[in-house]
């Protein structure tokens, strides 16, 4: 079986074990994978391994495969990459936001509300890649421009949809959903553009 990091052949032996999981684990404990860096790529003969596959490594056979290809990074470029991802999310959470608006706003509350709840499930991942980078890179020693006051400020918004949305007020949660929202979410646009300067 082959294994490289970063395109670099790397010797494997039994004692890495026989999952892939155990031979990431392995190399890092004899630091071929440096501790400070981050696998960001998994490429499992020529597949590669997305984020859900992840939890099923532990049963990905090594005696199955022929070729292991490990990427990694340090912590600041992988704090770039979740930046990137989130600027992409913004967009979706923005356009999704809308839609929902125009959801609620056609008398299919039934539907509306199923997509709200994805919306929101979005909508917390979003928030806690800001907030994971902003702790790893130590930005939140950075009062300018710190997420903070919009984490509040979308806070407040989702408070008083869940409002209208528990009295069955749709068109009041329509407009909160424009009004109050997606103007939040543009505010994080100048605040992603500020971490990845300063990362």
């Amino acid at each position: 079986m082959r294994v490289s990091i970063n395109g670099r052949p790397v010797v494997t032996s039994p004692d890495d074990g026989t999952t892939v999981e155990a031979l990431v684990d392995s190399l890092r404990e004899r630091e071929d994978i440096p501790r400070d860096q981050v696998v960001v790529g998994l490429d499992v003969d020529r597949r590669a391994l997305r984020g859900a596959d992840w939890e099923r490594l532990g049963s990905a056979q090594l005696d199955e495969s022929s070729e292991v290809a490990i990427a990694t990074d340090d912590m600041r470029g992988y704090a770039r990459r979740i930046l990137t991802d989130a600027r992409g999310m913004l967009s979706v959470l923005k356009e999704a936001a809308r839609c929902l608006a125009d959801e609620f706003r056609s008398g299919a509350p039934e539907r509306a509300n199923a997509d709200l709840f994805n919306l929101l499930n979005a909508l917390q991942c979003f928030l806690a890649c800001l907030y994971h980078v902003g702790n790893t890179c130590g930005l939140e020693r950075q009062p300018l421009d710190s997420p903070l006051p919009l984490f509040d400020q979308v806070a407040g918004s989702l408070d008083a949809i869940e409002s209208s949305q528990q009295r069955g007020d749709w068109a009041s949660l329509s407009r909160q959903l424009e009004a109050d929202l997606v103007p939040a979410l543009d505010g994080f646009e100048p605040v992603l553009q500020h971490m990845v300067d300063s990362i």
